[in-house]
Formats: C-alpha cells, sequence, structure tokens
C-alpha cells in the first residue's frame, strides 16, 4: 500500500494522510489527545470516518482501541469491509511506524480540506439561492438563509477546544480555580441579582441550558427580564430572542418595572404628566446597558444560533435568553413536534457548550397542574417534556399562590373563609421560584415579592 501520494493529486494526497493519522492512532492511543477539533465526517473517505468514530468513542469510555476492537466494532459495516476490514488495519498501522511530521499536523490538514470544501459547497449554494431569490431579500437575508443551511461551517469558524489528557484536564480546572480566587471578576458565572435565587442555584454556570417554566400569568416573562435587566445593569451583555411579545411591549415592561408604574397605565396611555418625565429618565438609563432585544419577525432556530454565534465573537460573558421553547421553529420539513423540540434543545446544548455561555430558555407548561388540587407544577408539566428535562441543567419553575386563591374565594360566610384568609396574607405579593433540577448542586425554593400591576419583583 502507497502512502504520501505527491499532493499533485488532492484526493489521493488527503486519503493518504487519513490512512497516516489512523495508522499511527492505532499504533499509540495516547496521540488522540494531541488532535485539536477532528470530527468523523471531516474525513474525505466515509470508512476512515467510521473508524475514527469508533476511536472517538472508545477514548471517551476510557477504553484502549487496536485492529482487533476497531474492526469487531465495525464489522457490519459496509464502507469498511469494503476497504478490506481487519487486513486494512494492519497495513496502515504497520506503514505509520516512522514518520516525521507531528499527529496535530495530519489532523489541522484533513481539517484545513475539509474546510475547503465545504466552502465550495457554500459558494455554490450561495450563487444558486442569489439567483433563486434576485430582488426579493436582501444581500444580508440571502447570506442568512444559506449560513442557516451550513452550521457545521460556522462552527469551524468559531472557537475550538481541544480533547485534553486527564492531566492537563485537572490543571486547566485547577489554574482556573486559582485565577477566580485571586482575581473574582474573572469568574465566568452570571449572577442574576435575584440574591435567594443565586444562593439556591448558585448562578447561571458557563455552557449550560437553563429552563424557566411556568403556566400563564404567574410571572415567568416578569422573572426573565428581572434576571435579564440586573445583569445588563452589571454590564454583562444580554440578548434575549423574544417569540412571542414584541420588543416594544417588552421595553414598557421594563419601564413600568423601572418606575414602578401599573403595566396597564401605559398599555393604555393613561399617565400623568410627572409619570412622562419619571419614563424619560428611567429610559436614559435603560438604553445605556447592553440589553439588546430581538424580535424579528419568522425567527428559527438556525437564525438564532448564527446571530448567537456572531455576537459570540466579541468575547467575555453573555447571557442568552429565549422566549420561548415551544415557539421556535426549524427548517426540518414535516417533522414530529416531539422530535422538533428534542431536536431544538439538542442544538441548544451543543451551542452552549461549545460557546462557553449559559442560555436561558423559557417554557410553556401543560395544563395538568389546572386539573390537580395542588396547582403547584412539577417536572413532568412541562410540554413534550422528556427532552428538555433530560437536556436541561438547571428547571426552575414560577408559582403564585395568591392567583389561584384569589380565584377561589369562598363566601363570608362559609367556615371555610377564615382559613382562606390567612392563606391568602401568606401568599400575597409571593412569588415562589421552584429549582426542580439543578446538575450541580441542590434544588429548592425561593420567594420574591412580586408587584403583579407593575411585574416589578424585589428581595422580601
Amino acid at each position: 500500500m502507497e502512502l504520501m501520494t505527491t499532493p499533485t493529486d488532492p484526493t489521493k494526497f488527503l486519503h493518504s494522510m487519513e490512512q497516516v493519522l489512523l495508522g499511527r492512532l492505532l499504533l499509540q492511543n495516547e496521540e488522540f489527545f494531541k488532535l485539536d477539533v477532528l470530527e468523523p465526517e471531516f474525513f474525505c473517505s466515509e470508512a476512515h470516518g467510521n473508524i475514527f468514530r469508533e476511536m472517538s468513542r472508545a477514548i471517551g469510555a476510557g477504553e484502549s482501541f487496536t485492529p482487533v476492537t476497531v474492526s469487531n466494532a465495525l464489522r457490519t459495516d459496509i464502507e469498511f469491509n469494503k476497504i478490506g476490514g481487519y487486513k486494512y488495519l494492519i497495513d496502515i498501522s504497520g506503514n505509520a511506524v516512522v514518520l516525521h511530521e507531528p499527529t496535530s499536523h495530519y489532523g489541522e490538514t484533513i481539517v484545513a480540506h475539509y474546510k475547503d470544501r465545504l466552502l465550495l459547497k457554500y459558494a455554490d449554494e450561495l450563487r444558486y439561492v442569489a439567483e433563486l431569490e434576485q430582488g426579493k431579500l436582501t444581500v444580508e437575508e440571502i447570506r442568512m438563509k444559506v449560513d442557516a443551511e451550513f452550521p457545521e461551517f460556522q462552527k469551524l469558524d468559531s472557537k475550538k477546544r481541544k480533547v485534553l489528557a486527564p492531566k492537563d484536564s485537572f490543571d486547566k480546572i485547577l489554574a482556573e480555580m486559582e485565577e477566580v480566587h485571586k482575581n473574582p471578576d474573572v469568574n465566568k458565572t452570571i449572577r442574576t441579582g435575584i440574591r435567594s435565587f443565586d444562593a439556591l442555584s448558585g448562578g447561571f454556570q458557563p455552557a449550560t441550558l437553563n429552563v424557566l417554566g411556568g403556566r400563564p400569568s404567574m410571572g415567568k416573562t416578569a422573572l426573565a427580564l428581572t434576571m435579564a435587566n440586573n445583569c445588563s445593569k452589571a454590564d454583562i451583555p444580554v440578548e434575549y430572542y423574544s417569540l412571542e411579545m414584541t420588543a416594544d411591549q417588552l421595553r414598557k415592561r421594563l419601564l413600568a418595572m423601572a418606575t414602578k408604574t401599573p403595566l396597564h397605565c401605559i398599555t393604555e396611555n393613561k399617565f400623568t404628566t410627572q409619570q412622562i418625565v419619571n419614563f424619560a429618565e428611567a429610559s436614559r438609563i435603560l438604553q445605556r446597558r447592553p440589553f439588546f432585544i430581538d424580535d424579528s419577525p419568522g425567527l428559527t432556530l438556525e437564525n438564532i444560533v448564527l446571530k448567537i454565534r456572531k455576537s459570540a465573537q466579541a468575547g467575555g460573558k453573555r447571557l442568552i435568553i429565549i422566549d420561548h421553547l415551544h415557539k421556535i421553529k426549524t427548517s426540518i420539513q414535516n417533522a414530529v413536534r416531539m422530535n422538533e423540540l428534542e431536536h431544538i434543545t439538542n442544538v441548544l446544548v451543543e451551542l452552549g457548550n461549545e460557546l462557553e455561555l449559559p442560555i436561558l430558555v423559557l417554557a410553556q407548561l401543560s395544563r395538568a397542574s389546572e386539573t390537580r388540587d395542588e396547582k403547584r407544577p412539577m417536572l413532568s408539566d412541562l410540554r413534550q417534556s422528556g427532552s428538555i428535562e433530560q437536556d436541561a441543567d438547571t428547571v426552575f419553575m414560577v408559582y403564585r399562590e395568591e392567583y389561584y386563591l384569589e380565584r377561589s374565594m369562598p363566601d363570608l360566610a362559609d367556615a371555610k373563609y377564615k382559613e382562606w384568609e390567612i392563606k391568602m396574607k401568606l401568599a400575597a405579593n409571593r412569588l415562589d421560584i421552584d429549582l426542580l433540577k439543578n446538575r450541580q448542586g441542590p434544588i429548592g425554593r425561593a420567594s420574591v415579592k412580586f408587584d403583579k400591576s407593575t411585574t416589578h419583583i424585589t428581595e422580601w
């Protein structure tokens, strides 16, 4: 078998490079940790990609791999058997004994050629869409449409992370802990500004998917806006993707919260001259904060991911909020909604991990709680909850007992009225935040004061 064919034939040359890399990995498993971002689909040979996928699986499981273990795992793989199976692995490992280039060189070459192939496909698609949509879309809209179809191309341009050997991994963690201890400002955790919730949850950790659930009128949006406003006040950029309310509606809520003005007075234009002065002052303060609301019509998952990738290039802390999960559409045609939601949460988890950002997603709850005597929400109340509950790092839900008590007031002559009155006093203006899942810590409950007329949230 001839390796390292002259580079005048790019395909044969790349095929040889892949053989060399896989052969070396079979001989020295530890060389795997010297590779940068390399995925099975980056290989020009499907069979080589399948071999690398099995190697990656073994490394992830803490196992070693040899020609025997790899061929056993791929014994039913058609492409693998086409190139010779076990004998092929023996050949490429035998030819990779003496090599002069470091392992990383071969990995980088494979990635570079994959990127070139992808770039050519991207250019072809861009030309096709531009001709098809000529006069209908702007240049930016055409580019965004094509970008949405090439998430792997965007991923290649984002920050890469190496697979680290165990010692290097622990050294990295210890170095980060020491740095945070010396300089708390470098801590990537985002505090929401709600002390009781932060004390319970630890705040939003980087590379996490966080889900905020609640029934209508429970204060879901009010809590998300409060967290966003607190973060932006601390000069942490916030991106709020609203698929339900318009940006103007959300900003009116922010003004109501900032000036403690009943929201209905703003929406119905019933305010005094002094209140207009208050709104103007609050507006001057709010507009200086890095709080960006995107209510673009027709926002899809692909659009949102693309926008987040672009903004994340600025680096630093950043909080992403999406309102809400069940309104997100994808480009998947005729998808079963439950499968589509699973795809959405998987994409958001991968995006958060890749960019090392916390993502907060609001979610509607099913009507199941309305049929129970106990109205307080549970994890199972998440609509199509399987993938959401599984993928989320934290799940917290809002509940206002006052809302239900107001709708179940007994007659004054009723023997239960006194008991109801006591419950109402305890529940008045109270918003419970129930942390029902916390992958990195305890679960529990935080209670805050909620003014339903202004949607203003404060600590007790």
